[in-house]
């Protein structure tokens, strides 16, 4: 059943002329079909952008001309904001993601032709609900394959961005390839490298969210496409296990770990990158035993590149690349490295890298995975009596102001302010007792009066002097 902001779209499209064809088409009727929640709509429609427009307007509908040059009129009907395209035809694409031209008031099928995979290229028609289907994309729902419309190797030619959209479709289904497009994969896949990061990472984030990520991953790896769009990853399938703790190579201890955590953005790149850095530190002592030292560190390094290249939004990047730099952290954490992991994480933050930490553990298949889950049940739980037992993690908990500060010191605002607060903040991170506003006014009092400043603290935990076997 159609939304019903939808529906009152559709109609109005259709009542515009008396010949109007409207169809409901794209990822929304595939998803329709499948008995799952649609993200977004699509309509297409024999009616023309200025046609489209001019209903909206009337029936008091906002809209924007988002695509007019390809025929698309974005229209929001009660909240709910559907693409609607002029049926069209395509000439030939010259760079690897448009068309050259674009002919408006093409038939149906020439419409859907021009689609990426026959999922989505099926139409509803519109009041009369007949599935219009010339490419058997209903079969290929039922046989659960991810199939190209017409010739594999054009369709990825056209625009390369539908290579990495194919393997996010099997990891969000959890569908298979079908033989041919799995080829086309691999000889196209020099075309991605004409897609900028804008477009790429929405689509790869949806991929590593999906049910199937490790399977989406993985074809990434075995088409050549990781080692044009995340390169640094592709040594990961030639570490071996470390001899010791770990059962699994790196690469299928690393889709283990994918396997293991829940879906949630953060979390899931942090598990694909979190040994990132391995390859690039291994050590092999007389035993034969592999060590990875402060690969948490250089890993977190390859992140921050790789983020960067493929425009990953600048606070989701740093949150990877502190997951990753701090995922080898000891169970033998004191409170002060409790409250300083809390203060630079956050709640949600320190949420994701305790499982990922779980998911590490678990994912290695060795022999002490039952040493180590216990020990990190009594790490939670310590850390868990830790913060409740906390006053302060951010300077905004101090029982003082940045207004006090420069009251008592005498100073203007500035960068000085800051600093004193970080100061107090470290002493009450150190003993949470000291959150009290006459001891902190007393010490802005002291450093008022020149008083020597408290020698500085000890250095946090080293999260490379000792390790737990993960």
């Amino acid at each position: 059943m159609l939304p019903e902001p939808l529906a009152a779209l559709a109609a109005a499209l259709a009542e515009e002329k008396k010949e109007a064809e409207v169809y409901v088409v794209g990822g929304a009727l595939r998803d329709i079909l499948l008995g799952r929640e649609p993200h977004d709509y699509d309509l297409t429609t024999s009616l023309f952008p200025e046609e489209i427009m001019a209903v909206a307007l009337r029936r008091g509908w906002a809209y924007h001309p988002t695509g007019i040059a390809f025929g698309t009129i974005t229209v929001v009907v009660e909240g709910l904001a559907v693409e609607v395209t002029t049926l069209r035809r395509e000439g030939r694409y010259l760079n690897g993601r448009r068309p050259a031209e674009v002919h408006l008031g093409g038939t149906l099928e020439e419409d859907l032709s021009r689609r990426d995979f026959t999922i989505n290229a099926m139409a509803l028609e519109w009041p009369s609900g007949v599935l219009r289907d010339p490419f058997q994309g209903q079969k290929d729902l039922k046989r659960r394959l991810i199939r190209a419309v017409g010739s594999p190797g054009d369709r990825f030619s056209e625009d390369g961005l539908r290579l990495v959209r194919a393997l996010r479709l099997l990891s969000e289904l959890e569908f298979e390839l079908e033989g041919q497009t799995q080829v086309a994969l691999s000889t196209r896949a020099h075309m991605i490298r004409y897609v900028a990061g804008e477009r790429l990472y929405p689509e790869l984030e949806r991929l590593i969210l999906g049910p199937g990520a490790a399977a989406g991953l993985t074809w990434l790896l075995q088409t050549g496409l990781l080692s044009l769009l995340i390169p640094e990853a592709v040594p990961l399938l030639t570490t071996p296990p470390d001899g010791t703790y770990h059962a699994l190579h790196l690469w299928d201890h690393t889709m283990e770990v994918v396997r293991l955590t829940p879906s949630r953005p953060e979390l899931r790149w942090a598990a694909f990158f979190h040994d990132i850095g391995k390859p690039y530190t291994r050590e092999v002592d007389e035993e034969g035993n592999s060590h990875f030292p402060q690969h948490d560190a250089i890993g977190a390094q390859l992140v921050q590149t790789i983020t960067q290249r493929l425009r990953f939004p600048s606070a989701k990047a740093e949150r990877i690349r502190t997951l990753v730099a701090r995922h080898m952290f000891t169970f033998d954490m004191g409170p002060r490295g409790m409250r300083r992991l809390y203060t630079q994480l956050g709640e949600e933050g320190l949420r994701d890298l305790l499982d990922l930490k779980m998911a590490d553990m678990v994912g290695t298949g060795g022999l002490f995975v039952p040493q180590a889950y216990d020990a990190f049940l009594q790490f939670r739980e310590r850390l868990e009596k830790t913060l409740a037992e906390s006053t302060a993690f951010t300077v905004r908990d101090l029982k003082v102001t940045g207004h006090d500060v420069m009251n008592t010191l005498g100073i203007p605002p500035g960068p000085r302010v800051g600093e004193t607060l970080e100061m107090l903040l470290n002493e009450v991170l150190e003993d949470p007792s000291l959150n009290s506003r006459p001891y902190l006014l007393r010490r802005l009092a002291e450093l008022a009066s020149g008083a020597k400043e408290p020698p500085s603290e000890d250095p946090p935990d080293d999260p490379h002097s000792r390790r737990d076997p993960h």
